[in-house]
């Protein structure tokens, strides 16, 4: 699995380790975990280098249950850096399944505006 972080950067050349040493303290749910997060391979995307925004990081897990972990506690904890820039976490979609969400995004919407909570169920083959 594969989980997108936006971070700003700040001259860390070992991305894995970064991870493993700032997500503990940046979701404090992990902190409890018996097992530390297992990263299999970490590393920034491209942007420009003038840009104001946060860089993008991808990160791939080698357990689900971390990254149901991650995600979860990150909705739960909000975490933010020391300026105030807030961390935000995503499940990185294969393009397929990425397509198939899209579909329903439309009604997905309505619903949210009338209340609703939805969430979509995939099969798999």
């Amino acid at each position: 699995m594969s989980a997108w972080l936006i971070y700003q950067r700040n001259g860390r050349d070992d991305p894995v380790g970064f991870l493993q040493k700032m997500l503990p303290k940046w979701i404090p749910d992990l902190s409890a975990r018996p097992c530390p997060i297992e990263i299999d391979r970490a590393h920034r995307v491209y942007s420009n280098s003038n840009s104001p925004k946060p860089r993008s990081m991808i990160f791939r897990l080698l357990r689900y249950p971390d990254r149901q972990a991650i995600l979860q506690g990150a909705r739960k904890a909000k975490p933010t850096l020391p300026g105030g820039t807030s961390l935000e976490f995503y499940a990185d979609y294969s393009s397929e399944t990425a397509q198939r969400r899209k579909a329903f995004s439309a009604v997905r919407a309505k619903l949210h505006q009338k209340g609703a909570e939805s969430f979509l169920i995939y099969q798999h083959y």
